[in-house]
């Protein structure tokens, strides 16, 4: 009996303890370097980037206007593979907010290590942490900057 109890203790623990960002490697650059790298090379229309462990993926348009998906080394800033994308595979949803300016908006509002930012449908869609390290996903939107802190309902 006491072992169910302590099972059911260990469960609701699992589920009700705030989840961190499981990108976090230290000594990894942050999101706007990364940003911004990329805006040097000619990628100036960004769709997406996440951090998944020691590599960025960004979902980008060429100069040739097409969609790339891009593996870049997050230490380095080193882009070090590139696949195509079928045009048909994703939608782009202009707004006057570019990324970068949508990521200062997240750090100005307290939050920092950004890993995952993606444009959906007019609005910025950022996982970041807080300043307690505890992972927040936020919603900045693309046309005003006004920057929304997403709950389950939204």
């Amino acid at each position: 009996m006491i072992n169910f109890i302590l099972g059911i203790i260990a469960n609701l623990l699992i589920f009700f303890t705030p989840a961190y960002a499981d990108s976090t490697s230290h000594g990894s650059l942050e999101t706007p370097e990364v940003i911004i790298h990329l805006q040097e090379q000619g990628y100036t229309s960004i769709e997406e980037i996440v951090l998944n462990h020691d590599c960025y993926e960004a979902i980008v348009i060429t100069a040739e206007n097409k969609i790339t998906k891009l593996f870049i080394d997050a230490e380095t800033n080193e882009i070090y593979d590139s696949k195509p994308i079928a045009k048909n595979s994703i939608k782009f949803h202009p707004a006057k907010l570019t990324m970068l300016e949508a990521v200062k908006k997240v750090e100005e509002a307290g939050y920092h290590h950004i890993y995952h930012i993606e444009l959906i449908d007019g609005k910025y869609e950022v996982k970041a942490l807080y300043k307690n390290e505890v992972s927040t996903e936020l919603n900045v939107d693309g046309n005003t900057g006004v920057l929304k802190k997403k709950w389950w309902f939204n």
